[in-house]
């Protein structure tokens, strides 16, 4: 696992997209996905992945962080769903 580096995703799942997944067509409105990759560095920065404890740490503070996005971003959903 020396070279393994999360990415992080947040999927907008709505009920059209769900549907549209359900039945096997596409959805019709374009479905926009935002990701954030893990970057390592530092000197050895080609081989470190989450087998390095100080990239798992950095690691997981972007995960960190990406949830609060992903939180803030929800509640923004589900606050114009009501």
């Amino acid at each position: 696992m020396q070279d393994t580096r999360p990415t992080f995703y947040l999927v907008p799942v709505t009920t059209a997209l769900s549907d549209a997944v359900a039945c096997g067509t596409f959805p019709p409105t374009q479905t926009r996905v935002s990701y954030c990759p893990t970057l390592a560095t530092g000197a050895n920065h080609g081989n470190v992945g989450v087998g390095d404890k100080e990239y798992r740490e950095l690691v997981l503070k972007g995960f960190l962080g990406f949830k609060d996005l992903a939180e803030t971003h929800w509640e923004y959903i589900l606050e114009g769903s009501e």
